[in-house]
């Protein structure tokens, strides 16, 4: 959200400044309101109050592919993972997209380093410009002053105050700062290292020579004499920022920031700041259970582990090897390489290796499945070629009755209607995939979520080509998470596993209703009544 906050400053700043207008102090107001650890505490301090709650526990999660996707009380996490503040009792259900099974969640244990702290020791230079290719983050010199943090002037929280010139109206915009700390080992690049700063107005931060951050700072090539958009709307700004583990050493490493004035006239500057690395040591897995139910004001730190699901399982775990991911019958968003928004198709490889899917057939017609024939692709000159998906991969077909280019289109547009459909069927005819949408609108599309899932959503956000995102205000159409334990054979719907073996009655029809008596070639629809009288259906390949 950040990005593109920034991005849509940069856009509309020209044009405002014709109005002596900026959009910079309304970004960052905004952003210290969503992102500063006071503003969250406040937010977290009213429900407390407003709900009569307690303490509640601070929970983190995530998982080990990004493919998968969390739902916290049955509300969706618009992200792969979560790490915030939660009032038990609360339930965590995790997913994954098709061609993985669950394998369990996993606490973490972390261990914490802190290199240095807030009120540490820093090299300064507070006398000039030192656009020399950034050598001051990399070399050592002597001539710089050495004092303790906070450093800057204009506040009385300061301890080492700083030299701004002999103009008060025109003070130096950019003041630099080193500190030089040692690591027994490098870091793991899962590791998180974070930098909490305490700033006035913005900065930008390197780690051995390269940048790893900056903060209220444009884009761009940084100079002294490039100011802040605007001012530290915390006077001075909390906050933390994540850097790149991988720029981190063995042995020796050094920090360096340049902090920027926000105009030359300035009552401050600010810079204090402490690093810590935290690692993830996983545990044994504590729960195989998809959803899971916290119930103790307890923090924790959880990981859910997901396998990949060989290519031999996935007809038995209802999946084919490529599946209709996403549709859109009326976009008016994205352009293809005829440069018109046309209706467009999004299938996905639910397998680990590549799959080419000339010669398979796609149709808008139940009755036609054979419609057409995607063709056969002659490779590029990177060796790439338009009718291979990668593994976990997406591949847009346009379906607008357009002659491929580059990309590839169907002979036939798709009807915007309810119960309309898109049929994949692999190249022999060995297996097939559907999936049925309703009416949306040129921003909309319909997609299962996760990516190659049972659940089928209208979705508010279509991500073309890309892994399917939902939004709050997204509808859920039909389907249930189902997943599958290749030890066990359990089917999961909706958490509550029950083995295949374990029921009462099996019966097999084929995909128009006729019961056989045993699988066939082909789809076969599996409904399972158990015990307890509940009923699921899958179907399985042959």
């Amino acid at each position: 959200c950040e990005t593109i906050g920034v991005s849509i400053c940069n856009t509309v700043a020209p044009a405002l400044a014709f109005e002596d207008r900026e959009p910079w102090t309304s970004f960052n107001e905004q952003r210290g309101n969503m992102t500063s650890s006071a503003a969250r505490e406040m937010r977290i301090e009213a429900l407390r109050e407003t709900y009569y709650l307690g303490d509640g526990m601070k929970v983190a999660f995530d998982a080990n592919i990004p493919q998968a996707s969390f739902r916290i009380n049955d509300q969706v996490v618009p992200t792969n993972k979560f790490d915030g503040t939660l009032f038990a009792p609360v339930a965590i259900e995790t997913s994954a997209p098709a061609g993985f099974t669950f394998a369990g969640w996993k606490a973490l244990k972390h261990s914490e380093l802190m290199p240095f702290t807030f009120g540490a020791e820093w090299a300064y230079w507070d006398q000039g410009a030192l656009d020399d290719n950034r050598r001051w983050t990399r070399a050592h010199t002597d001539e710089w002053g050495h004092d303790t943090a906070p450093l800057g002037y204009g506040k009385s929280e300061v301890v080492t105050t700083l030299d701004y010139g002999s103009d008060p109206a025109n003070k130096r915009p950019t003041y630099y700062f080193r500190h030089d700390f040692n690591l027994d080992a490098k870091p793991n690049e899962n590791d998180e290292v974070k930098l909490d700063f305490v700033a006035d107005d913005g900065f930008v931060v390197y780690v051995n020579g390269r940048e790893a951050g900056r903060y209220n700072m444009p884009e761009g090539d940084i100079t002294y004499n490039t100011f802040a958009p605007t001012y530290a709307v915390g006077n001075p700004d909390h906050g933390s920022l994540l850097l790149p583990a991988t720029l981190f050493q063995n042995g020796t490493n050094r920090l360096a920031v340049e902090v920027h004035n926000n105009v030359p006239g300035s009552t401050d500057i600010y810079w204090d700041a402490q690093l810590s690395i935290v690692s993830a040591a996983t545990d044994e897995i504590i729960s195989t259970d998809r959803l899971l139910q916290l119930n103790d004001d307890e923090d924790m730190a959880l990981q859910a582990i997901f396998e990949p699901l060989p290519a031999d399982y996935l007809a038995i775990a209802g999946q084919t090897p490529v599946m209709i991911n996403e549709v859109s019958a009326a976009n008016t968003i994205f352009v293809n390489d005829y440069y018109k928004r046309n209706d467009w198709i999004e299938l996905y490889n639910t397998t680990s290796e590549p799959i080419d899917v000339a010669g398979m057939y796609l149709s808008d017609n139940p009755e036609n499945s054979l419609k057409y024939q995607i063709p056969q692709a002659e490779p590029a000159a990177d060796g790439t070629s338009m009718t291979v998906i990668p593994a976990y991969g997406h591949l847009v077909v346009w379906a607008d009755k357009l002659d491929p280019m580059w990309q590839l289109h169907t002979s036939f547009k798709l009807a915007n209607g309810d119960n309309e459909c898109v049929i994949l069927t692999a190249a022999d005819q060995s297996w097939a995939d559907t999936l049925t949408y309703i009416t949306h609108t040129g921003e909309e599309s319909v997609g299962r979520y996760p990516d190659g899932g049972s659940r089928i959503y209208k979705m508010t956000k279509p991500t073309i080509g890309a892994q399917n995102i939902l939004t709050s205000y997204a509808e859920w159409l039909e389907g249930e998470n189902e997943d599958f334990d290749l030890e066990g054979y359990l089917t999961s719907v909706d958490g509550h596993k029950t083995t295949v073996g374990g029921a009462a009655t099996r019966e097999y029809f084929t995909i128009d209703g006729v019961r056989l008596n045993a699988p066939a070639r082909g789809i076969t629809i599996v409904r399972e009544t158990r015990r307890d009288g509940s009923v699921t259906t899958r179907k399985i390949y042959k």
